[in-house]
């Protein structure tokens, strides 16, 4: 996993930790080495040719980072900055470009490598980014048609190493290359189409999975929570919550359901779930499931507290039918 602060994953060594009784073992990779950078950078196309400024630059900005080094070699295919010897098979640099303009992350080059597609292969791209790392060529044909013939697009994408078949067929997938080729498509959307897409890929998917709707709850939570629609995303995140308590994923559960007293909290009566019915299920999870007795009254108390709000503004709108309460 990638070493983020305060990322969930991090909670993976702990629950390990808990559940073996001694810690895990852990496997740091480090960055490559200089020497293995620039046997990285000869292997990947056999690229001798290029010139010692330029593989020097490369190397200095990858800092280390194999993904950076490969994805500046495609960036650099791109620009016909290394071009490939027919007669030869081999990959050359058409010309000294030691001054070559190299962006300086790896968010940079990716980005410069997608705003370079033809702009409607890159808008599938960022649809498809929308769905998620792994995306089914069935919603993302749901989402794009009238926009685009799918087909060509994900052939041209597949080409340029930015998105791999993961399963063939009539239900195909697809997955990005990278986590962070995802983030870059992704960021390219400004806010607004972000919430609409988002929006179109929930109404997708429930239409095409309706069948299989409580297994995608997370899923669905997720988009409408992104889509900036509390109503939805609130129900879905109760039903994860529940999902997940019925599975055994307490703390996944307390996610989902803190996740929905927040959209509550926020939006209030527009979120559609009263807060003592969350702070319930959060006392019943902390109390049943991990015996955690304080937190469980806090949140029982918070119950209590909120029930009895809801009871007296009830009761005040039926006795004043113009209260604001």
């Amino acid at each position: 996993m990638r070493a983020v602060r305060d990322h969930g994953a991090l909670r993976l060594l702990t629950d390990a930790a808990q559940t073996r009784g001694a810690p895990p073992v852990r496997i740091d990779l480090e960055p490559l080495s200089e020497r293995d950078g620039q046997t990285l950078l000869s292997n990947l196309l056999g690229v001798e040719g290029l010139p010692v400024s330029l593989r020097e630059r490369i190397l200095s900005r990858a800092e280390g980072n194999p993904f950076y080094i490969e994805e500046v070699i495609r960036s650099l295919i791109d620009q016909g900055v290394i071009t490939h010897d027919e007669q030869g098979g081999e990959w050359r640099a058409s010309s000294p470009q030691g001054s070559l303009p190299i962006p300086e992350t790896l968010t940079g080059v990716l980005t410069a490598r997608i705003d370079a597609l033809p702009e409607e292969t890159r808008r599938v791209l960022q649809i498809a980014a929308v769905i998620g790392r792994i995306f089914p060529a069935r919603v993302l044909a749901e989402i794009t048609a009238g926009e685009a013939q799918l087909e060509p697009h994900l052939l041209a994408l597949q080409h340029q190493e930015l998105i791999r078949e993961r399963t063939a067929g009539p239900q195909a997938d697809y997955i990005f290359k990278h986590e962070l080729t995802r983030e870059a498509a992704y960021n390219g959307l400004l806010l607004k189409e972000r919430r609409q897409y988002h929006r179109r890929v929930a109404k997708a998917i429930e239409r095409l999975y309706a069948d299989r709707s409580d297994e995608l709850v997370e899923l669905l939570a997720l988009h409408w929570q992104r889509a900036e629609e509390p109503l939805q995303a609130t129900r879905y995140l109760m039903r994860a919550g529940e999902r997940a308590s019925h599975l055994g994923a307490s703390w996944q559960a307390i996610e989902h359901y803190e996740a929905a007293l927040r959209l509550v909290s926020t939006a209030g009566v527009s979120a559609g779930v009263p807060e003592h019915v969350i702070h319930e299920r959060l006392g019943d999870v902390y109390y049943e499931h991990l015996s955690r007795q304080e937190d469980a009254l806090g949140h029982y108390r918070e119950f209590l507290q909120s029930a009895r709000g809801a009871e007296e503004a009830a009761r005040r709108r039926a006795s004043w039918p113009h209260c604001a309460c």
